[in-house]
């Protein structure tokens, strides 16, 4: 089955394409959150439209996906 590279934030995660698709369209139904901190005040709180996007999606190819699977995580620094 087709896999696809998917940024959320600042990670990269590999899910089945359809599934990264269906993803991809909850998150462009999604309003942005914020809290403000705002000094010697109470903060505020602001919902708006999302207009970010959720970052990219990018298709692997099986072979690739199998390599990268058997190399496991990558060894720490």
């Amino acid at each position: 089955m087709t896999k696809a590279v998917i940024e959320f934030g600042w990670q990269k995660y590999v899910l089945d394409l359809k599934d990264a698709v269906a993803l991809a369209e909850l998150m462009g139904k999604a309003e942005r959150y914020e809290e403000k901190y705002v000094k010697d005040a109470d903060s505020t709180v602001h919902i708006y439209e999302n207009t970010a996007g959720l970052g990219s999606i990018r298709l692997i190819g099986d072979s690739l996906y199998q390599m990268a699977k058997l190399a496991g995580p990558p060894p720490k620094d």
